[in-house]
């Protein structure tokens, strides 16, 4: 008999790139931690807090959080992240545990990429479900405060661990092990395949508006010019799918990802799913998928999003793929974004949509309309636990 967990828990997606480990006491058959995720929230400013000087709203910003977390007090210091010559702040506070909870500009208006006139939450590192559950309902506080709306750009992107798909000796890595040349990376590539596969399956359930269509420059799939990378992927067996043997089958397409990004310092970063953070493409190798396609909504979205997450990957990495299946069945113009959107929704067939919503243990009404709750089946009692 299947377990379903009730996914008011899913909140455990809250909010952290990094974090301690959680030991939960579960059943003798199977023990897992909860998986861990990291959250950014990009906001765009209101006609309020647009006539206030920006270092007021970050003070605003993290104060309100402060009602639920409670910390120092706010220090505002100069921000040169992407834009050195720019006067641009960001505020910080460190909570009772010393972590640093922070909030940095953002640039929200599509038609000008040099005006950070947004605010982006990123939030340290998280100890347990109950902090975690906060960030439901700070998003929905966020949004009624009169300071902070969703604007034209507004995203919520998931950082996941996944270091545990990766085995060394039949056994899953452990958060914070180092990733060797020989381990085996059968799961993840088998969860590549997965996703790329049935992207236009994920497009519709997330169904994100941003920059006015499903696809955007900051989140685009990886066969929109990668088909040949996806193929050499499955084509490799599955012995032979080790770290090293799958970074560089990456590796020998980074010229031509460099070149489509115009030389830009991470050119792997802004896809639909953004695989550099396990293969340290442009950044070191960390174990981490990053989910760029959902839209900020609200808490509630926040939580049906996730919860789809999670089900894409948990059973994605269980399926055994030995083919890409490129969706799009006829060619699309690389660098129009609106055709790929629209070859996208033209490669849904109903009845395979159903029964993809069926393998991630989805209901099919409550994945369009209604928040998720009890769909997913549980892969120990872990979950259920936490739910107590």
């Amino acid at each position: 008999m299947k377990n379903y967990v009730n996914y008011d828990v899913f909140l455990i997606l809250g909010a952290i790139l990094l974090v301690t480990n959680i030991s939960l006491n579960c059943t003798a058959e199977t023990t897992r931690q909860v998986r861990r995720v990291g959250i950014e929230l990009e906001f765009a400013a209101t006609g309020i807090s647009q006539r206030l000087p920006q270092d007021q709203v970050f003070q605003s910003l993290l104060d309100l959080i402060k009602t639920k977390i409670e910390g120092g007090p706010v220090t505002i210091e100069e921000w040169h992240r992407y834009s050195p010559t720019l006067e641009l702040n960001y505020g910080y506070f460190l909570d009772t545990k010393a972590r640093k909870w922070h909030a940095v500009p953002e640039i929200m208006n599509p038609l000008n990429p040099y005006l950070y006139d947004g605010y982006e939450l990123v939030t340290p590192p998280l100890e347990n479900h109950i902090e975690i559950s906060l960030i439901k309902h700070l998003i929905d506080e966020i949004l009624a405060s009169g300071l902070f709306r969703i604007g034209p750009s507004s995203s919520v992107h998931y950082t996941v661990e996944i270091l545990d798909l990766i085995l060394r000796n039949g056994m899953p890595l452990n958060p914070g092990q180092t990733i060797l040349p020989d381990d085996d990376c059968n799961q993840v590539v088998n969860l590549i395949l997965f996703l790329e596969s049935n992207i236009h399956f994920i497009y519709y359930l997330i169904n994100p508006q941003r920059y006015g269509d499903w696809v955007n420059k900051y989140s685009l799939p990886l066969l929109w010019n990668h088909v040949e990378l996806l193929n050499e992927l499955a084509r490799l067996p599955a012995p032979s799918r080790t770290y090293s043997n799958v970074r560089n089958v990456f590796l020998k397409y980074d010229e031509a990802e460099k070149t489509f990004r115009n030389n830009l310092a991470r050119p792997w970063k802004f896809r639909s799913f953004n695989y550099s953070y396990i293969f340290g493409l442009d950044t070191p190798p960390q174990g981490l998928l990053e989910f760029r396609i959902a839209d900020l909504t609200n808490g509630e979205g926040f939580v049906r999003n996730g919860i789809i997450l999670e089900a894409l990957i948990e059973t994605g990495s269980k399926i055994r793929f030995n083919e890409f299946i490129n969706p799009i069945k006829y060619p699309v113009l690389i660098g129009n974004m609106r055709e790929l959107s629209d070859a996208l929704r033209a490669s849904i067939d109903p009845s395979k949509l159903s029964d993809f919503i069926k393998s991630l243990d989805l209901n099919d009404s409550e994945v369009k309309t209604e928040p998720l709750r009890s769909r997913i089946q549980s892969h120990s009692s872990c979950f259920e636990y936490l739910s107590h």
